[in-house]
């Protein structure tokens, strides 16, 4: 999947514009709430949450995190 969806895309052509000598890229991510499972739980881990006012935790949700990479040429 590396060599596909990053090598190969990122770096198998020399003709791409450069900003400054560099070759520009963009990265997003994003965290993706998951639904709740103990199979997602176990794979993915939760992160807790508290009202902001406190550090109690009143839950826990499922999250993954997606990332998006875009070359400009």
């Amino acid at each position: 999947m590396n060599q596909k969806g990053v090598i190969d895309v990122f770096y198998d052509k020399d003709g791409f514009l450069k900003v400054w000598g560099f070759r520009l890229l963009a990265i997003d991510g994003s965290k993706i709430h998951l639904p709740e499972s103990l199979e997602i739980k176990e794979e993915f881990g939760t992160i807790h949450f508290t009202n902001g006012k406190d550090n109690e935790v009143y839950g826990q949700h499922c999250y993954g995190l997606a990332s998006e990479a875009k070359v400009f040429a």
